[in-house]
Order: C-alpha cells, then structure tokens, then sequence
C-alpha cells in the first residue's frame, strides 16, 4: 500500500497513455478502501466481495487465496480517494531544458510534486505534473478521517459507505 506523506511515480506505466501513474498523498490500496486488519488478512471474516485483493479481479474469488492481499492494509482517507489521487499524469514543468512537457488538460493544473535529490542525479522525474484541480496536498492540512462503513452491505453493487464500495469504485 502506499502512504498519504508519499509522491509515487510509475514512469513505465503501461496502463496509461502517458506512461505515468501518479500516485499522489494516497493511501492504501486502491482496491480495498476500507482495509483490513492482519488479522482479517489471515483469517477472513468478512464476505468474499469485501476482503482486499488484486486490482481487476473480484473479491469472490479472493477466498481461494488466488487474489486475496494477505497483509495488512491502511484504510483510504476519505479526503484523499483513490478517485481523486491515483490516475495517469503527465510532467508539466522542470527544470530541463531539454525535456519535453504536457499542457495539463481542463480540471487538472501544474503543480510541483518532485525535486530532484542532490547527489542521486535523476532529474528525468523531477519537476511539476498534472494534478486534479482541488486536490493539492497541503503538509499541514487533515486530508480526513480514514473511510468507515456506514451501514452493512448485502450487495457487491451497494457502496457500504462514504468512500465507495469494496472494489474501490
């Protein structure tokens, strides 16, 4: 899982057009918004739909262990959703010259994410990338309560609470 004090980048993301994922102050999984305890992971108490697993597989076939994330995993915030945190980017802006860079396109903005490391070189990465507008993370600012069930779901399709349904959507 990741960490809400965290900026992730994927540069060879096939999954995107761009080639980058950012994975911006997320935390969690972003399969598995309610997380689960160690002890839930070992042994599971909670339907097969609810329990963490494998991005693009169901939580039903989770219980033959095929799929099912069997380590504890921290519940998203509800002020930072996978939705809101977790898609494909682009660099924006740096500081080389020579890189080419993307106009961010309607509802994301240009906002710095990366500097670079001194000693380590690797200035390909660092710089300003294509954020959701309303979504910057401020260090000293409470990015919300972790997600909480509100009422019990009998159904894979209900969302059991405030920040989506089990499968992360």
């Amino acid at each position: 899982g990741y960490s809400e004090t965290e900026v992730n980048l994927e540069s060879r993301s096939f999954q995107c057009e761009t080639r980058l994922c950012l994975v911006n102050h997320f935390r969690g999984r972003v399969s598995c918004p309610y997380g689960q305890t160690q002890s839930e992971a070992t042994n599971p108490t909670k339907p097969d739909y609810q329990l963490c697993h494998i991005p693009g597989t169901t939580g039903h076939t989770a219980a033959t262990g095929d799929n099912q994330i069997k380590v504890e995993v921290n519940k998203q915030l509800d002020g930072r959703l996978a939705r809101n945190t977790v898609y494909c980017s682009c660099r924006c802006n740096g500081t080389d010259t020579a890189a080419r860079y993307c106009k961010c396109p309607t509802g994301f903005q240009c906002v710095p994410l990366l500097n670079t490391i001194k000693g380590l070189g690797g200035t390909e990465l660092a710089g300003s990338y294509c954020v959701r507008e309303g979504t910057e993370y401020d260090v000293g600012s409470n990015p919300g309560a972790p997600c909480q069930e509100e009422k019990p779901s009998s159904s894979v399709d209900e969302a059991p609470g405030h920040c989506g349904t089990y499968d992360g959507h």
